[in-house]
């Protein structure tokens, strides 16, 4: 967390280092697995009232020691002991650390060493972006903030696992809390940022927020991430790529960034590569549910429907058996998947998309539904009923409504009136 803040380094994200909890730090495999140049390892021996650190700094290249030391501190100073690590591996790479970079580096995010734990676990659910692991991070979160009532990083974890929802309140009052006891937290600021950008359609104060987020600490990849979504959205997807590139360079081996590479490939009309991002996403996660989405969407702009079908069968499955689902909700995605599969085998694609635009209507809850209809309507020849189911979406604020801007799917609707002024009624 703190060596990110530097300019000059590319850390990667505790999401990425956890994997080798396990105690094989084969030196090879962490070089093929995290693509740096050095690693800190070491050894923490704690006593009753005292913890002591071995740490080392190792070239992966030809496993020497860059630099090697002891540190002392008494449990009620961890924290010290943290930044006084910082301090040292940075010393010890001779970086000529900026005011405001020497400042990070000793700042105390909390002043308990269990609460610090149980963000960085949250933090490593979180990055799953699976229900799962969402549920799991903010229950690790809460338990941070019950530890240190200050702690405004992990006040961000908490609303960050509230986004995607639809009660978005606590989330701001929870970032708002955050930037009250941090003014310059970045992960508040990009957190904020995409509050505004799809809760509140406000694409000038969430660019505002993202880009001081980035400022702050160059070195989160979520704020890059989110930061090319609103450029997606924008219709500005060559900033947007970039962007994402910025964000692989520091977690190369995030599928969930490069699933959203693939995104941002498609909507640029760029297929091959978006089929190539999408399909490298899972290979490191093949039941990463985004990347089958978008893999699905692919393959239906290059025509390939079989692809295509198999895709979207695949993520029915994933959310048939995603925890903490409802017994009701596990059957309906698997009867789904296999009703899908069945009609497209039976009647070819047009039976398809008569299938998905026949699926009941979508509650508040469900608005993205709506989208999904509105596209079959479209692709058999009915565009005043997506239009229409365009309009709904809108008014129940879908979470996914904004990318309509972008998707190639409505290519040729976008000189329609009604199709402007479902764009314009969320701003864009």
């Amino acid at each position: 967390m703190r060596l990110s803040n530097i300019q000059e380094l590319s850390v990667r994200p505790t999401s990425s280092v956890l994997d080798f909890e396990d105690g094989n730090f084969e030196m090879e495999r962490m070089k093929r697995k995290l693509q740096v140049d050095a690693v800190i390892e070491g050894t923490i021996v704690e006593f009753a009232n005292e913890v002591r650190v071995t740490a080392r700094l190792v070239r992966l290249s030809d496993s020497s020691t860059i630099w090697s030391q002891q540190f002392s501190q008494s449990r009620d100073n961890e924290a010290d002991l943290q930044h006084e690590i910082a301090l040292s591996v940075a010393d010890a790479l001779a970086i000529n650390l900026s005011g405001d970079e020497r400042h990070s580096l000793t700042k105390r995010y909390t002043e308990s060493g269990d609460a610090m734990r149980l963000y960085q676990r949250g933090r490593y659910h979180w990055n799953k972006r699976s229900k799962e692991g969402i549920v799991e991070a903010q229950r690790l979160f809460r338990n941070a903030v019950d530890m240190d009532r200050n702690f405004a990083a992990a006040y961000v974890g908490i609303a960050d696992t509230l986004i995607f929802g639809f009660e978005i309140d606590e989330a701001a009052a929870a970032v708002d809390r955050a930037l009250n006891l941090d003014p310059n937290l970045s992960e508040a600021y990009a957190t904020r940022g995409f509050i505004h950008m799809f809760h509140g359609w406000d694409w000038a104060r969430a660019e505002s927020d993202l880009k001081r987020a980035i400022e702050i600490n160059p070195g989160y990849a979520t704020a890059h991430q989110w930061y090319a979504s609103l450029l997606m959205i924008r219709g500005r997807h060559e900033d947007a790529k970039a962007k994402l590139k910025d964000a692989l360079a520091i977690n190369p081996m995030s599928y969930n960034l490069l699933s959203d590479l693939a995104q941002a490939h498609y909507y640029a009309g760029d297929y091959a590569r978006a089929a190539e991002y999408g399909s490298r996403a899972l290979e490191l996660y093949p039941d990463f549910l985004p990347a089958h989405g978008i893999l699905s969407d692919v393959y239906f702009q290059m025509g390939e429907n079989d692809k295509a079908i198999n895709e979207k069968v695949l993520q029915l499955g994933l959310l048939s058996v995603e925890p903490n689902q409802t017994k009701e909700q596990s059957s309906a995605a698997m009867r789904a998947a296999d009703e899908h599969l069945a009609i497209y085998r039976r009647v070819g694609i047009e039976g398809y998309w008569k299938l998905i635009a026949r699926e009941p209507e979508a509650s508040s809850k469900n608005a993205n539904k709506f989208i999904s209809s509105a596209r079959a309507y479209l692709n058999i020849g009915e565009p005043e009923k997506a239009l229409d189911l365009l309009e709904k979406a809108v008014s129940e604020r879908a979470f996914l409504a904004p990318f309509i801007s972008a998707d190639p799917v409505w290519n040729s609707m976008r000189s329609d009136a009604r199709f402007k002024n479902i764009l314009g009624r969320m701003n864009l």
